[in-house]
C-alpha cells in the first residue's frame, strides 16, 4: 500500500462571521481500508474525515490565524482562504466593508498581497500552484448579466483572463 500524503487543510474557524479570521492546520485524514484500496488501484482516495470548527485530538502542526487588512467581520464578510501550495503560500478571497470581494496571497513569511483583476469589480481567488500562480473568477460591475470570467495571475503579478 502506498502512503497518502496530506500536507495541510484550510479551515474557516467558525466562519469568519464569528471569529473574523481563518486558521490553517495540518491534520492527517481518516483513510479507511476501502479508500486505501482505491488509492492503491490508482483511483482518487477521499477522506471521510469531516471538517470541524476546531481541530480534534488528532490535530497536528502549526496553527496560523490571520485576517487580510481591509476584511471586515460582519455577516458575509471576512477572510476566506481556499488553497495552499507546497511552499506554504495561501490563496483566497476577502470581503470588505462594501461587500466587495478581493483576492489575496499570503506568503509563508506572513506577507500579504491583495489584488483585483484589472477592470473587475469582484475577484475570487480559488487555487494556487507551486510557482505561486493563482486562478479564480471575477465579474465586471457594468456587466448587466453579472457573468463570471476566469483569470490566471502569475507569481509576478501578470494577469491572463479568459471565458
Amino acid at each position: 500500500m502506498r502512503p497518502i500524503k496530506l500536507t495541510a487543510i484550510l479551515l474557516l474557524a467558525g466562519g469568519t462571521q464569528l471569529l473574523g479570521g481563518a486558521q490553517l492546520y495540518a491534520q492527517p485524514p481518516d483513510i479507511d481500508a476501502a479508500a486505501a484500496a482505491k488509492a492503491d488501484a490508482g483511483r482518487e482516495a477521499q477522506s471521510s474525515h469531516p471538517l470541524t470548527q476546531a481541530p480534534g485530538p488528532r490535530a497536528a502542526g502549526t496553527f496560523i490565524t490571520f485576517d487580510v487588512p481591509g476584511a471586515r467581520t460582519g455577516f458575509g464578510q471576512g477572510t476566506f482562504p481556499t488553497s495552499i501550495n507546497e511552499a506554504g503560500e495561501i490563496a483566497g478571497s476577502y470581503v470588505d466593508a462594501n461587500y466587495t470581494q478581493h483576492s489575496f496571497v499570503r506568503a509563508r513569511s506572513g506577507a500579504l498581497t491583495t489584488f483585483d483583476v484589472p477592470g473587475g469589480t469582484s475577484t475570487e481567488g480559488s487555487s494556487i500552484n507551486s510557482p505561486g500562480s493563482v486562478t479564480g473568477s471575477y465579474v465586471y460591475l457594468d456587466d448587466p448579466n453579472s457573468l463570471s470570467h476566469g483569470y490566471l495571475r502569475t507569481g509576478n503579478g501578470r494577469f491572463t483572463t479568459f471565458d
